[in-house]
Order: C-alpha cells, then structure tokens, then sequence
C-alpha cells in the first residue's frame, strides 16, 4: 500500500483526523473503556473553537498519512519540549493496520530530529499490538503513570522511551 505522508493541513484533513480518531479509538479501547465513554471522550476533545484533539503549540508537529486514493489512513503528533520529543494522537486506520502506516509516520517525524534526541510515548498496557510496535522500533519500557486522555479521563499507560540513532 503506497503511503505519502505529509504535514496536518487543518482546513484539508479535520474531518478525516475525526472520523480517523473515531474509528480508531473505538477498535483499540472499546472493550477496556466502553463506546458511550470513548464517544464521550471524543466530544470532550472536539469541544469548543479550538478542540484540544486539535491543538498544537509552537513547535509541535502533525503529520498526516493518505493511501494512493488520497484518503487519511493515519496521523501523530510531535511535542517537542526541553530536549525531549513526546507522541501523542498516533492512530492508523483500524483497515491499514500492519501495511507501514504506523513506521512511516515516525520515520518522517524522527527524520525532522537530531541523533541523541530522547523521545517518549505513553501507551496503555493493554495495546498489546502497540507496545510490539514501539518494541520494534527500538522503546524501552521505563516507567508506569496515569495519563489524562482528556475531559479528565486517566487511563493507565506504560512510558516508553528511545534515543534517536
């Protein structure tokens, strides 16, 4: 499956990220969370003029993934703060698991950064296919925290962490 990754263009790929992220959200914590507790979640995300799903600071990346029919097949973001680059929002398309979304997103955002730049990423414990994926991408389990996913929902997440060769 062709892949072109490309920066996040809000005016061009808001309604595809949404329908992305819900799609998304839905296959990975439907069975830990509940749909009307994910539904909720989205809501609270995409409330207001300036959703927080949607909100990046100065310096902070998103990138976008369309397959060769020009449809959003994945996305992340980058936060890049003191020394360290954090992930967030990184969702593929439940159809494009396993067809390199997921490696091309990072390695175009990783190719924007320096070798020895740390970078993190909070995954829950139960994503068994997303810690095999960072597994193999080189992270390294170094801690346990609760992370607010949102409208002040915590879920339990593993800290992962790489250096950048």
């Amino acid at each position: 499956m062709p892949i072109a990754v490309r920066p996040y263009d809000d005016a061009r790929d808001r309604a595809g990220m949404i329908a992305l992220y819900r799609a998304a959200w839905h296959a990975n914590y439907d069975a830990t969370d509940g749909h009307d507790t994910i539904e909720t979640l989205i809501g609270t995300l995409l409330h207001g003029a300036e959703p927080q799903m949607f909100a990046l600071p100065e310096g902070d990346i998103a990138l976008v993934a369309d397959d060769a029919t020009g449809a959003l097949v994945g996305g992340l973001r980058g936060h890049p703060r003191a020394g360290i680059l954090h992930l967030s929002g990184m969702y593929v398309a439940p159809t494009g698991l396993r067809f390199g979304i997921g490696r091309a997103l990072i390695a175009d955002l990783f190719s924007r950064f320096p070798p020895g730049t740390v970078v993190r990423a909070d995954v829950r414990p139960e994503s068994a296919a997303a810690l095999a994926f960072y597994a193999r991408l080189g992270f390294e389990r170094i801690g346990r925290t609760c992370t607010n996913a949102g409208g002040y929902h915590w879920v339990d997440t593993l800290e992962l962490q790489c250096v950048l060769k």
